[in-house]
């Protein structure tokens, strides 16, 4: 299945709001569970867990997002499950073009539980740096599976410099993925995590103004956690 008409909407805003692979559809066989560990022996961790946020960071998301992610200071979460969105967005003055812009993928990240925050000191200049994070059902796609739809699908909306690459998030075996995408706004970029569990996916996307990507993104990518 194509990437859908909603994620090429919400990708030209800037905005990676739902995951590209979330139509594949495609199952992994089953396989036979492993052996027991011999007695008085421990079994191996097969759920690493995500990478530790740093002191003063702020974890936002919880059981009913099936996900959550840690932010540095300075990044406000905007809470999009209760209707406050608008409000949030103007507690931080977004205003005209990138208002819009958020709130059109706002729309599409309630309604899949989405988590989503935005850096403060952004919000001056033409493009607001922001996160977002969720899962999407998926059918239990592979890596590699992942890694292709994720390469095609950005290809397909127009992103360039698309680089996909097997990777280790939030303590899992994912995908990390980078890009450069056009809009009205000027060229933005986006780094992006996920990490394929049972039938569904989840993932980590922060977009940027081009040039403005955070120092501390592969931090934030790196502790998102599967609930």
């Amino acid at each position: 299945m194509t990437v859908s008409r909603a994620v090429a909407r919400t990708l030209a805003g800037g905005l990676t709001a739902l995951s590209l692979t979330a139509c594949l559809g495609v199952r992994e066989p089953e396989t036979a569970a492993p052996p027991a560990s011999p007695p008085g022996t421990a079994a191996p961790e097969t759920t690493p867990p995500a990478q530790a946020a740093p002191s003063g960071w702020k974890t936002v998301g919880g059981p009913d997002n099936g996900v959550r992610i840690s932010i540095p200071e300075g990044w406000v979460d905007i809470a999009i499950s209760n209707g406050e969105a608008a409000s949030g967005l103007d507690r931080l003055g977004l205003k005209g073009a990138d208002r819009e812009v958020m709130m059109r993928s706002i729309s599409q990240l309630q309604e899949r539980k989405g988590v989503f925050a935005v850096l403060a000191a952004s919000t001056e200049t033409p493009f607001a740096t922001n996160v977002n994070a969720l899962c999407t059902p998926s059918g239990g796609t592979t890596l590699e599976q992942v890694k292709a739809a994720t390469r095609t699908g950005l290809q397909q909306i127009g992103a360039r410099n698309v680089q996909a690459t097997t990777a280790t998030i939030g303590g899992r075996p994912g995908v990390r993925a980078t890009y450069e995408m056009a809009s009205a706004l000027g060229t933005l970029s986006g780094h992006q995590g996920q990490v394929p569990d049972g039938d569904r996916t989840c993932t980590v996307t922060v977009t940027a103004k081009q040039g403005a990507m955070p120092a501390s993104t592969g931090d934030i990518l790196n502790t998102m956690e599967l609930l």
